[in-house]
């Protein structure tokens, strides 16, 4: 996976599970011993000539960054955006490193996808947590999201299935699914379009087929939630003129991260 701007370097795992990590992680903390976890990293403060693009890659084996701040790696690692990230000293947001980490005992690809994402995470988190010194504490925080409701006029071009095959395909401004459900719609907003917490509220049960197009320059304009450009509708626009669906604003419980210390990385 390559991310190459701030605002989508968190979409790079899917949302923590309830109940997955404690409240406080530290460098101090050890990963059980059966967990996977980075054996090999190096981190180095990125060249000032590299300017602003960064990128991130990551696999079940290994991770590598480029010209990232740790607060990009933080969104990243725990999934949130960046209304749920606070506190830390001001280098974090500054200050760019490159990183690579790799594993001697890769991720069994026969578990589940949705424990491998854990799994990605936790390694992740205790990456940031033994080379950045990093520690934090959880709370819950009232941030700016939405409910996915059914419009006035009812859903249209949302085809019921049966046991049909789950995918999602999204590419700029397109998104082609089989076989999710409105649950995993939200999910998919939330996570991969608009960064920030999406609910079901559609009371539609069942797997479906959505084909999806929209202007994804317009995704995170609000003003712009009804309008149209010649690159075509909003998400919001284009979510009820396709699906019959829409996006209200909705203040929503969610997961946070308070940044209580960080230390420059020795270099290596």
């Amino acid at each position: 996976m390559n991310v190459v701007s701030r605002t989508t370097l968190a979409t790079m795992f899917a949302a923590i599970l309830a109940g997955t990590f404690p409240s406080s992680i530290s460098a101090q903390a050890a990963p059980p011993p059966d967990q996977p976890r980075f054996d090999v990293s190096t981190v180095r403060v990125s060249d000032p000539a590299a300017g602003r693009g960064g990128s991130l890659n990551a696999n079940g084996d290994s991770l590598k960054a480029h010209n990232v701040t740790l607060f990009m790696l933080i969104r990243a690692a725990y999934g949130l955006s960046d209304d749920q990230v606070s506190g830390g000293p001001d280098w974090i947001r500054s200050t760019r490193f490159d990183l690579s980490a790799k594993t001697d005992k890769p991720i069994d690809r026969d578990l589940k996808p949705e424990i491998v994402r854990v799994q990605q995470q936790q390694m992740f988190q205790q990456l940031l947590a033994e080379r950045f010194r990093l520690r934090l504490r959880h709370e819950t925080r009232d941030i700016p999201g939405y409910q996915l409701v059914v419009a006035k006029n009812g859903p249209r071009g949302v085809q019921s299935m049966g046991d049909s095959d789950r995918g999602i395909t999204i590419t700029d401004g397109k998104l082609k699914a089989t076989g999710i459900s409105m649950d995993e719609l939200a999910m998919v907003l939330e996570q991969r379009i608009l960064e920030a917490p999406v609910k079901n509220t559609t009371g539609l049960s069942g797997k479906f087929n959505l084909d999806l197009t929209w202007d994804p320059k317009q995704t995170r304009a609000v003003a712009a939630a009804d309008a149209a450009t010649d690159n075509g509708p909003s998400i919001f626009l284009a979510l009820q003129q396709q699906l019959g669906l829409r996006l209200e604003p909705h203040k929503t419980p969610a997961d946070a991260i308070v940044i209580d210390s960080a230390q420059m990385p020795q270099e290596n």
